[in-house]
């Protein structure tokens, strides 16, 4: 390496993309080469085309040794890239907790927001991670603070089912009941992404189960939108109102009849009729549930449309068949 600099190499030659030799070693994890080249003067304070800095790059790539040399030699510890994100960012979206803590304890901000609005703990959140909640609300993360459309942490934890970091969010006292600018609160994102198991964990903390958001939709009509069977199970179980309607007069039937079936023409045409019967299957198994719970038949929405109407109309002929033999049993 010697050798090639007292013969006129560049140790900060820009290649494609402002990509230079550290930069590369880094990407190659080469921590032993990395540190070579800094101690030979490389210029740490150099960033890629995406702003990037060596220390963005060095936590990416999981290189602890290379992160506690950048910042003993005073790189930015709360350098944000093009997007406004840190490397407190990136080791919380990349579960690498080591790091994490050697980025906290050297004055990473645990509060620091990306361009698209999220802190590392809405990331934390996300990944359902107890330990990286709890070490970014030691250094001082907030655990109320809200994204432009309203929601905290708790809504990105209910989104992706994540039990265990919710039920520590709650202990630390987040709002469990927020509403966001829609209306909507967490039992609304947790039944429209099929969220089942932190369901009963916020009716345990007195979230409205038969909330209306601004369009009067409430968490069942969400459920049944996105065919989210479980879901639909465990609202009705804490008493949600199967024939509750919204705005345009629809019950959560109506949506569980129509929504789900705009796809299956594509696999008519197709050689496997067994994936049509499986799509046609799977996608009316909300429709029993909501029909042995007492979901109404004859409800009409504001166009004065049936469930049934939908269901003929979509070509669903399992759920049209589900719904004449409630009605014939009537």
């Amino acid at each position: 390496m010697e050798f090639l600099l007292s013969h006129g190499a560049n140790i900060n030659e820009k290649y494609q993309n402002s990509v230079t030799p550290l930069c590369l070693t880094l990407e190659n994890k080469n921590q032993k080469l990395a540190l070579e080249l800094i101690e030979l003067n490389a210029d740490i304070s150099l960033t890629n085309l995406s702003g990037e800095s060596y220390l963005h790059i060095a936590t990416r790539e999981n290189c602890k040794m290379i992160v506690e040399t950048l910042i003993s030699r005073g790189l930015n510890v709360n350098a944000k890239d093009n997007k406004g994100g840190s490397p407190l960012h990136i080791a919380t979206r990349m579960n690498f907790n080591d790091i994490m803590k050697i980025l906290l304890k050297n004055g990473a901000d645990p509060n620091a927001i990306c361009k698209n609005d999220t802190t590392p703990l809405y990331i934390a959140a996300e990944n359902d991670s107890k330990e990286q909640t709890e070490l970014l609300k030691s250094y001082g993360a907030d655990i109320n603070s809200k994204l432009k459309n309203g929601i905290n942490a708790l809504f990105l934890a209910s989104e992706n089912n994540n039990v265990e970091a919710s039920q520590f969010l709650i202990s630390e006292g987040i709002d469990v009941k927020l509403i966001d600018k829609s209306g909507k609160n967490v039992l609304h994102y947790a039944a429209g992404k099929n969220s089942f198991n932190v369901i009963n964990l916020f009716v345990s903390h007195g979230v409205n189960i038969n909330a209306k958001d601004m369009y009067e939709k409430t968490p069942l009509h969400y459920a049944a939108i996105n065919d989210c069977t479980k879901a639909v199970e465990s609202l009705l179980s804490h008493g949600a109102a199967v024939n509750i309607k919204n705005k345009i007069w629809k019950t959560p039937l109506h949506y569980a009849s129509e929504r789900k079936y705009k796809d299956i023409p594509s696999f008519r045409f197709t050689k496997d009729n067994n994936l049509m019967a499986r799509t046609i299957e799977k996608s009316s198994e909300t429709v029993e549930v909501l029909l042995s719970h007492g979901a109404d038949i004859y409800a009409k929405d504001k166009f004065g449309k049936t469930a049934y109407y939908y269901a003929q109309q979509c070509g669903a002929l399992h759920i049209y068949n589900l719904i004449i033999t409630k009605f014939w049993l009537e």
